[in-house]
């Protein structure tokens, strides 16, 4: 089972697919957002990866200071 993993970001998309096993993931590029579907397309017949799981962003919101 191949899977595809996506770090999504507002200017740019890392990707990463796993092994065959789908128990490591190995880092593979870094696009732009905007290219982002087309080269996922190809990836995923290429790789023949029938699984994608997107990131969810961890980090806090950005808390407002009194300046």
């Amino acid at each position: 089972m191949k899977i595809i993993g996506i770090d999504y970001g507002t200017q740019k998309v890392g990707i990463a697919i796993s092994d065959d096993e789908g128990k490591l993931a190995f880092p593979v590029s870094t696009v732009a957002t905007g290219e982002a579907l087309d080269y996922l397309d190809l990836l995923a017949k290429e790789k023949k990866a029938d699984t994608v799981v997107v990131g969810e962003s961890q980090d806090p919101p950005p808390v407002a200071t009194n300046a």
